[in-house]
């Protein structure tokens, strides 16, 4: 073991000038370095300002920078901002960093459903065959592509060169919408924008596949302990080199953190997981205590002089303090009456109120016993803004009880045998006097003055057993309410027709389709075996309503469930189905219909699966018209026997040859239907850009110009080429052939 006046000199020389600073700054003594109980209110309230900031679509000259860890709701920083031929254009960046996807949309706090060109299909943004929000997403490359959308409205202005590069941005178009639906659409403003995005990628040091040199290697995470080490060798986050950490601790607390266990209404789920946004101006310190604070860490220095990563339930020790090396000691015992608190409070993101960071109170934590004796609740305030599950905060709220209240607490000066404290969190400590014998958690731990290592000073904190124990059926307590439903359209419907479908692909595998009653909303899904009390939770994306399992044990019975989770509405009740793991022989019997029709810039083809086939999918593509069939780049999707399927094929102006054919789960596939021959029109041109509006408060703006394209011409937009004294409200004119007045501002 090195001797624990070399380690710090060594840790300043890596970090530089101020290595001691941040050393003792945010990784505490020395010695323990501990985060335990740094000064939460600081970090609580740094985190509360990123969450107010981040949520909104975020308008100044100065911009703030942020990154996404794991997911968070994001409105984001707007970086452009422009009007022209009836529509407007706003940029945004989600992040500073690579994101992995993005999980939810909302338009006016709206959950939204997009189509594969992310256009948004959910009401009032679809009307009348009409989609007024469209989306073009860059998740931050340093390779990426310039935006498509907005070079083709402002060409010369935004060219190829200007790719963001390292930044990941969200471009909007709004179109104007005809003067009697304005309102309804709109609500006379910009409608606020904000995404639920799937973080940075980070690299798993358990991940055989992930080169620590290249992160298009590594893969987006919601454990806090990857992310921990992400944001200590970050170059936006610490920097500091991965070679100063103690990789086989962040992994064993990684697998910690990723174990399967029960909960109370959502069956098994990652014991942490954690969602949140940092800024570059956000003290570093502060933000290492939120994620910690997700699982109840503590950062470390090893043995070997590296910065480890520790959870309380994981502690272990082989060492001991006996009477025998004390030299004197100071203890103080939790008798029944002198609890510190007995009622943990605590605000977190809950999931089911749109990820809005740090706003919903969790059920309070009340020692029962501990109220009685004391005689009144005496409640204790810390805030969880990077969690996102009220089972989660209920967990880390019991030991935080424990934590603030311990049955002993020690203040030791003992001997030389200290010195084997150095590199442990935990010890046990036997003082028979007092009757004690436990393991203790490891405060501080210091030479004192001149005596140095000969009289070490050690503050201890007894563990109890209680704060690790859990069950979810008693303890989890009360969700936060969720807020009923305004209209139909809100309501999370229970989906309807989930089937199984039973085949070969390389193993016994089960596909399970179901439809679903209302679009724009999440899914949950879970499988068991029949003679399984516990059920998996496993992913659904919310554009998919199939999901197939795979490794099935044949002739065994297993149960699958799904159901619709709606952001502020709560839950939907489970559709369930259970199936016995035989594989069908099954045919890919052909389809009975296949049609297209062509528009701007796509075409929708609709088939009809057979209502003998057993086949579990329909594959759609499309070739330029004359050329052979071919099914590379083809769109897959789920089909029951005798199910009607549509699907959106983007293509490029010209005449299409459009195929669709059966395809097995096995693999097999039918022949092919078709050619079904689509035209594929040219997207309509816009009118002319509004022109100055007269003084005195006029018009707001010319009538645009007649359309050049197939269309007639938008409504004219130009906030920038206002008139004299005239009010930035004010409408835009009239659109050209055709088209109506209403402006966007």
């Amino acid at each position: 073991m090195p001797p624990v006046a070399g380690i710090l000199p060594g840790l300043v020389a890596v970090l530089g000038a101020t290595g001691t600073q941040i050393a003792v700054a945010v990784l505490g003594t020395a010695v323990r370095f501990g985060l335990a109980y740094y000064q939460a209110e600081k970090a609580k309230d740094a985190a509360k300002t990123i969450a107010q900031d981040v949520q909104q679509n975020i308008r100044q000259n100065v911009m703030p920078r942020y990154v996404v860890l794991g997911k968070a709701r994001v409105g984001g920083v707007v970086m452009f901002y422009e009007a022209v031929d009836g529509y407007l254009y706003v940029a945004t960046i989600l992040s500073d960093d690579i994101i992995d996807s993005i999980e939810t949309f909302w338009v006016k706090d709206i959950e939204c459903l997009v189509n594969g060109q992310l256009a948004v299909t959910t009401p009032p943004f679809n009307s009348g065959g009409t989609k007024y929000v469209n989306f073009e997403l860059h998740y931050g490359y340093t390779d990426q592509d310039a935006s498509d959308m907005l070079m083709a409205a402002f060409p010369g202005v935004v060219t190829a060169a200007h790719t963001a590069s390292g930044i990941a941005y969200l471009v909007t178009r709004l179109k104007q919408a005809e003067q009697e639906d304005f309102q309804t659409i709109y609500n006379s403003s910009v409608p606020p924008i904000a995404c639920l995005v799937r973080g940075v990628l980070a690299y798993d040091p358990r991940d055989p596949s992930h080169n620590p040199a290249r992160s298009d290697t590594w893969t987006t995470t919601t454990n806090p302990a990857i992310l921990l080490l992400y944001y200590f060798t970050a170059n936006n986050g610490f920097g500091m080199s991965r070679s100063l950490f103690d990789g086989v601790s962040f992994s064993e607390v990684a697998d910690f953190c990723d174990e399967m266990i029960a909960t109370k209404d959502d069956g098994n789920r990652r014991r942490y997981q954690m969602g949140g946004v940092y800024s570059y101006d956000t003290d570093p310190a502060d933000i290492v205590q939120l994620i910690l604070d997700t699982f109840g860490g503590q950062i470390y220095v090893t043995q070997d002089g590296l910065f480890g990563l520790s959870c309380d339930e994981l502690d272990k020790t082989e060492i001991t303090i006996t009477q025998d090396m004390v030299i004197e000691g100071e203890f103080k015992r939790n008798t029944g009456a002198l609890y510190e608190y007995t009622t943990i409070k605590t605000k977190f993101t809950s999931e089911n109120h749109g990820y809005v960071s740090g706003n919903e109170e969790a059920d309070p934590w009340v020692n029962n016993a501990a109220v009685k004796r004391v005689g009144r609740q005496i409640p204790y305030s810390f805030d969880l803004p990077f969690v996102f599950r009220h089972d989660q905060c209920r967990r880390l709220m019991k030991r935080k009880f424990y934590q603030l209240n311990p049955e002993w607490s020690v203040d030791l000066a003992i001997d030389f045998h200290g010195i084997e404290l150095f590199g442990e969190r935990v010890c046990r400590f036997v003082y028979p006097p007092l009757g004690i014998d436990g393991t203790f958690r490891i405060e501080s731990l210091a030479p004192d003055g001149e005596a140095g290592f000969a009289r070490m000073l050690v503050k201890l904190a007894s563990i109890s057993d209680k704060a690790f124990e859990w069950d979810a059926a008693t303890e989890e307590g009360r969700a936060p309410v969720v807020a009923p439903p305004t209209s139909e359209t809100d309501a999370p419907q229970t989906p309807t027709g989930l089937a199984a479908l039973v085949g070969n692909d390389g193993g016994i595998v089960a596909l399970l389709t179901w439809a679903a009653r209302t679009t724009g909303k999440r899914q949950d899904a879970q499988w068991k075996l029949s003679a399984d009390s516990s059920w998996t939770s496993v992913t659904v994306d919310r554009d998919t309503r199939e999901y197939t399992l795979t490794g099935l044990t044949s002739g065994a019975s297993y149960d699958f469930r799904v159901r619709t989770k709606a952001t502020n509405y709560g839950v939907s009740d489970w559709a369930t189905i259970t199936f016995t793991a035989t594989a069908l022989a099954g045919s890919t019997t052909g389809l009975q219909s296949l049609s297209a029709d062509g528009d701007a810039q796509l075409a929708v083809v609709t088939a009809k699966q057979s209502a003998a086939a057993t086949a579990a999918y329909i594959q759609f593509n499309a070739v330029p018209h004359g050329d052979p069939a071919s099914w590379a780049g083809s769109i897959l999707k789920a089909a029951r026997a005798d199910q009607t399927i549509s699907v959106e094929l983007p293509l490029s102006t010209g005449s299409w040859d459009v195929y669709a054919r059966s395809k097995g789960i096995n693999g097999d596939n039918s022949s092919a239907s078709g050619p079904v021959v689509v035209t594929v029109t040219n997207t309509s041109s816009g009118g002319g850009t509004g022109g100055t509006g007269s003084g005195g408060g006029g018009d707001g703006g010319n009538d645009g110009g007649t359309g050049t394209g197939t269309s007639n011409g938008g409504d004219g937009v130009a906030p920038s080429q206002q008139g004299d004294n005239e009010s930035p409200s004010q409408q835009g004119g009239n659109g050209g052939t055709g088209g109506t007045g209403g402006g966007i501002y």
